[in-house]
């Protein structure tokens, strides 16, 4: 039985944000294997993206680990990146389709034109926030210390910074593309916008979470939703005697 809106708590009302993708069917689910795969793939490259980050820094650098889980998670983070960047051709083809429900030869190569160059963009900010954006920072901001002391940072600080640099290098290369996009409603128009701010609110808040916070943070989180869940599943048995 379907809880009522007056009844859902925060929990129902999150999982009702992907509701939107039940009837996406095999579009999802080869979504979720490239980006699954790409996962799995990223988290393996991870202490080599690590290495490289280090050999391109202009002064020597000691990274630090200050929690037992802290390279685990920036592993985790690496890989939820990697996968993001590089499934992100396939998201905009398959989903970009379900505008429609059938689609010409023409469109459809119009939109692997349109995923392959929003990858373009993504791979061409990948380059120069790793050449370029990083090391300079790195050199500005550390030159500051003018020798007085040793020059370390910690590994979450840095590949947040990387993170955060390569993706705001791309947000702001695919706006021609994205204002091309929804000038000629190619993917969305101005009411979907709309409908969409509240999942897109929720969206950037884990992202968000997931790159920029600790991971003790994290951790009083999943501690707090372990107790919450198992709550719920008492709830659920509650509503039968069987």
């Amino acid at each position: 039985m379907s809880l009522n809106d007056s009844e859902k708590d925060f929990i129902d009302k999150f999982f009702d944000y992907f509701n939107v993708y039940k009837d996406s069917g095999v579009r999802f689910f080869a979504v979720a294997l490239c980006a699954f795969s790409l996962f799995i793939l990223g988290l393996f490259l991870a202490p080599t993206f690590i290495k490289m980050i280090s050999g391109i820094l202009p002064i020597e650098i000691t990274f630090l680990v200050l929690s037992p889980l802290d390279i685990l998670f920036n592993y985790l983070k690496i890989a939820l990146f990697f996968a993001f960047i590089f499934a992100f051709p396939v998201f905009i083809y398959q989903f970009g389709k379900l505008k429609y429900k059938s689609i010409d030869a023409d469109e459809k190569i119009n939109r692997i034109i349109i995923s392959l160059i929003m990858e373009i963009i993504a791979v061409i900010s990948l380059f120069v926030s790793y050449k370029f954006l990083l090391p300079t920072s790195i050199l500005l901001l550390y030159g500051l210390n003018f020798s007085v002391v040793s020059s370390t940072i910690s590994l979450s600080s840095i590949v947040l910074t990387f993170i955060y640099m390569s993706i705001l290098v791309t947000l702001v290369l695919m706006l021609p593309v994205m204002r091309y996009l929804i000038k000629n409603s190619k993917f969305f128009n101005y009411s979907e916008m709309i409908s969409f701010k509240k999942p897109v609110m929720i969206y950037a808040g884990i992202f968000t979470a997931i790159i920029a916070l600790p991971i003790e943070f994290l951790i009083m989180g999943g501690i707090f939703l372990t107790f919450y869940f198992w709550y719920k599943i008492l709830v659920k048995y509650s509503k039968s005697r069987d």
